[in-house]
């Protein structure tokens, strides 16, 4: 499952800007780590993904010095298990849906990564993979590329609560679920307006 997400994550971004992926990429790594104990095991799997991401996406940094290019990909590589913890923490803990979850946790550890220590590591953000289709890309001109993630993130938190919760709730529809597909439906609509105006 796990090795699902650093797929996915590689195929959004160049040279194969398989870009509509970008809205399920997420899926599989939160439903990992909304569902499972936060172990040693578990966080050591979710850096090693983390790692084995950023290690395979920055390959082209090895010829320049291959020392370097290790100590970023295990450096950046802490990420995944701070989204990891954060998700969890907000879904199982404070019974955050996923929709709202994921898109400020995944936002939060993004802009970190990219802004602290030492300027940031402003790599493989996202909200980039979205460069392709304008029109979704309109709205960084209000919210900047903090808001192309934060919506993202959105529609793979709103794909994560329609996997993980159930439909119909003691023979009625499951109106939290309803009504958080139904904030993700109007927010994607909006801003596909607001990039056509």
């Amino acid at each position: 499952m796990l090795a699902a997400t650093a797929v996915l994550l590689t195929l959004i971004f160049p040279p194969f800007y398989c870009f509509p992926l970008a809205f399920i990429c997420l899926v599989p790594f939160s439903l990992c780590a909304i569902h499972r104990r936060m172990s040693l095991r578990y966080l050591l799997a979710y850096y090693l993904l983390g790692f084995l991401f950023f290690a395979g996406n920055l390959y082209w940094l090895a010829p320049v010095t291959v020392f370097g290019y290790l100590v970023l990909a295990l450096y950046v590589g802490l990420y995944f298990p701070l989204y990891a913890f954060g998700v969890r923490r907000l879904v199982q803990h404070l019974r955050i849906p996923a929709t709202l979850a994921v898109p400020i946790v995944w936002t939060a550890v993004e802009y970190v990564r990219c802004t602290y220590v030492q300027g940031g590591f402003p790599w493989f953000m996202l909200g980039n993979t979205l460069t392709p289709l304008p029109v979704l890309v309109q709205g960084a001109d209000l919210f900047g590329v903090w808001g192309v993630t934060f919506l993202i993130a959105m529609v793979n938190g709103a794909v994560v609560d329609l996997m993980r919760l159930r439909l119909r709730r003691a023979g009625r529809l499951n109106r939290q679920l309803v009504v958080w597909e139904g904030v993700t439906t109007a927010t994607l609509v909006l801003w596909i307006a607001y990039g056509i105006f």
